[in-house]
């Protein structure tokens, strides 16, 4: 009897690791997904800036997601602010006209920066320009240790679906280039 009960347990034991095993298995065979809130039936608001937004907080939140000991401020928030509560030097030095831009994704600790385009040239010569006025005026207000630079190496992929959608969508991001993050809306095949 007593050799019974022990095999049960292991039995269970093997059937409980296999589940775990299959279960991260799986986990890892497709990205992520989450739920964001739809676009409203009566919106007035075009599709594309509808996306933008979507993808612009999404891809603000995976960022601080995969960096969540560092200061990380999103494009909610001013220069000036980055700044002064990046603790990265004197808000003050900042000219009067560009205290106000908010970059897409600024890391203080890191010290980098990102600008979110759609994945086409337009957009990505865009971005360059973007990223490198906000890092041309950050850099003439920050310490001399702590100067800014495009961000790399920032990737991902997400499935996502908007309430009230009905369809899963995908969200892939690269960045090509130091500071420029490309994104594309796609059906999962």
């Amino acid at each position: 009897m007593k050799n019974s009960g022990t095999r049960t347990r292991r039995t269970w034991e093997l059937a409980g690791f296999l589940l775990v095993l299959v279960a991260a298995l799986g986990a890892q065979a497709q990205p992520p997904s989450a739920k964001l809130p739809g676009r409203q039936l009566d919106s007035k608001e075009p599709w594309g800036a509808f996306l933008g937004k979507a993808a612009h907080e999404v891809i603000g939140l995976e960022y601080t997601l995969q960096h969540p000991t560092n200061a990380v401020f999103l494009n909610t928030i001013s220069l000036y602010r980055i700044v002064g509560e990046g603790k990265l030097g004197n808000p003050k030095r900042l000219p009067e006209f560009v205290r106000r831009l908010r970059p897409d994704i600024t890391d203080t600790d890191a010290l980098v920066l990102f600008e979110i385009k759609p994945d086409n040239e337009e957009s990505r010569e865009k971005g360059r320009a973007e990223a490198g006025r906000y890092l041309a005026a950050l850099n003439k207000a920050v310490e001399p240790d702590k100067k800014l630079a495009g961000g790399t190496g920032f990737e991902g992929s997400l499935f996502l679906e908007f309430e009230n959608g009905g369809a899963l969508w995908q969200l892939s991001w690269r960045t090509p280039e130091p500071g420029v993050t490309l994104y594309r809306w796609s059906f999962p095949a």
